[in-house]
């Protein structure tokens, strides 16, 4: 705690001035100018509090010993047990400039303007908004020399090989990455750019009513990462001014840019930063908003609410309903076979979205398991190569894509079917024929990707009974125009199957998005003090 000199109360760190202020008898004090070790601004770690959640694990740290009340990253209501240690000192540190009453009303202005967000999201606790400090590593590069490139130009006739030299000289600083196993990498990188140019000398008294995440992410992780961002920031540089296509540059040295930059990774730098952050737990999951405490800019998670989607879109269905019925007149069959073709739409965005929700899950999964595994103690030397993702995805991905072409061919055949019709009556009965053959296989060619997808992974969030009711109703439907029942009571029924399918399935892949918009409960793993010091 930092004590004022003039009559003992605890200072914070104060947004709009920047000074370290006494909420008692309102002195203010320079923030490099005031520490509770002695004046020792050379030391290298600096004392500090350990909050951990004894639900999940998470970590924060404070210069305060004042009891924690909740999580921030489970959002668990519990207070907080804690544990002095000492910490390395940061080397930079980018203070808070949004205050929090500034941070709240960004962050309620944000979800306003978001019309499907779910009410739990826009009835948060924003009055639980904490400032917390989030550790950075800052990659330099350093790039000079003679850097020398062998192009290939060809004008039809003849084909010119030359030589390309230029000096260069590019220092990168301030290239980030986050250094907190606890902070989704999304989040993070959506809240940039911080001016990591105003950055300043850290020192304690910053950190005075305030949290900070703890550096858990060696920074080693990132350093292939920050040469190859540098190497091609320099090499779009170079093509500019050059005045080259990047197709004449030789592949073999677009494959070797360090080396022809003479790339260096300088000694990163520990940078902290600030963000307002808020934490909604839901059962078994939480969504996350984040603010930039310098810009203000808002990241937040966003789960729909199926109530709010479902109540526009029928109030959009309603004019358009009224709008068709005055000019449009339409045979029980053709309406059948119009929620067939709907059928198949559904299908294949239920099978893309199974897909693209598959590859993010599994995506956060390996990120965090690889943050983990980084963290821990001791490193293996070697170790086991990455399996590659799954096959089967590619060949899902290529199903998709087909149930979605054949369902972009149906309405062509249907043009050339009136056009068809005109000339003849056997190319007009082909085309509906072929017509009909597409419209059964953009049904069953999605439905049979869904299937090989449950045959080949657990079954976490989707569940078999969507894809048999897709099934189902796809059967019955071309059944129903195959028999072309007298009856048209008989289409009807089976055009409102068609449709109450149809928003069942929607409804389902929503729930889904709405897991990838979330995420699950998080465990860390428990670190001892003894490591960061």
């Amino acid at each position: 705690m930092f004590a004022c000199e003039a009559c003992g109360g605890a200072l914070r760190f104060d947004v709009a001035s920047q000074k370290m202020l006494c909420p008692f008898c309102d002195s203010s004090y320079d923030p490099y100018k005031i520490t509770d070790q002695g004046n020792a601004e050379e030391q290298e770690d600096y004392d500090v509090t350990i909050f951990t959640c004894p639900q999940c694990g998470g970590e924060l740290g404070s210069v305060e010993t004042s009891a924690a009340e909740f999580c921030s990253y489970c959002g668990a209501p519990t207070i907080l047990e804690s544990r002095l240690s000492r910490m390395k000192k940061p080397k930079y540190i980018i203070p808070f400039q949004k205050t929090k009453e500034e941070s709240k009303e960004a962050l309620r202005k944000s979800l306003g303007r978001a019309f499907f967000v779910s009410k739990d999201l826009k009835n948060a606790e924003i009055e639980k908004i904490r400032g917390i400090y989030m550790p950075y590593w800052n990659y330099n590069v350093k790039q000079e020399g003679v850097a020398e490139f062998r192009m290939t130009e060809d004008d039809g006739d003849y084909e010119v090989s030359y030589h390309l030299e230029a000096k260069v000289d590019a220092h990168y600083q301030g290239i980030p990455h986050d250094a907190s196993v606890a902070f989704a990498d999304r989040m993070s990188e959506e809240l940039e750019p911080y001016s990591y140019k105003e950055r300043k000398p850290f020192a304690p008294a910053f950190l005075a009513g305030f949290y900070s995440d703890i550096q858990d992410v060696d920074s080693s992780k990132y350093e292939k990462e920050a040469v190859e961002m540098a190497d091609q920031k320099t090499y779009q540089e170079f093509l500019t001014k050059a005045n080259v296509s990047d197709i004449a540059i030789r592949s073999k040295d677009k494959k070797r840019l360090s080396e022809i930059f003479s790339s260096q990774l300088e000694e990163p730098d520990h940078t902290l930063v600030p963000v307002w952050f808020l934490s909604l737990r839901k059962g078994k999951r939480v969504a996350y908003a984040a603010i930039n405490g310098e810009s203000g800019k808002v990241v937040s998670d966003m789960p729909m609410d199926i109530k709010k989607i479902w109540g526009a879109a029928l109030l959009l269905a309603i004019p358009i309903f009224l709008l068709l019925n005055l000019f449009v007149s339409m045979r029980a069959s053709t309406s059948l076979y119009l929620a067939n073709i709907m059928t198949a739409v559904t299908s294949a965005i239920y099978l893309l979205a199974l897909i693209f929700i598959d590859d993010k899950l599994d995506y956060e999964k390996t990120q965090f398991e690889r943050a983990l595994k980084e963290s821990s103690k001791k490193k293996t030397e070697e170790e086991p190569k990455e399996k590659k993702p799954f096959t089967y995805r590619t060949i899902l991905k290529a199903i998709g894509y087909l149930g979605c072409f054949l369902l972009l061919l149906i309405p062509a055949l249907i043009i050339l079917f009136i056009v068809g019709s005109l000339a003849a009556v056997g190319i007009a009965m082909a085309l509906v024929a072929i017509s009909f053959v597409c419209s059964g296989l953009a049904v069953v060619i999605p439905l049979f990707g869904i299937y090989i997808y449950h045959k080949n992974r657990d079954q976490v969030i989707h569940r078999n009974r969507t894809f048999l009711l897709l099934l189902l109703v796809a059967m019955i439907s071309i059944a129903i125009l195959l028999w072309d029942p007298v009856s048209d009571v008989i289409f009807y029924s089976a055009v409102i199957a068609d449709l109450l399918v149809i928003l069942y399935s929607l409804s389902d892949i929503i729930k889904a998005m709405n897991i990838i918009y979330t995420r699950p409960l998080p465990q860390f793993v428990q670190r001892g003090g003894e490591k960061h010091a």
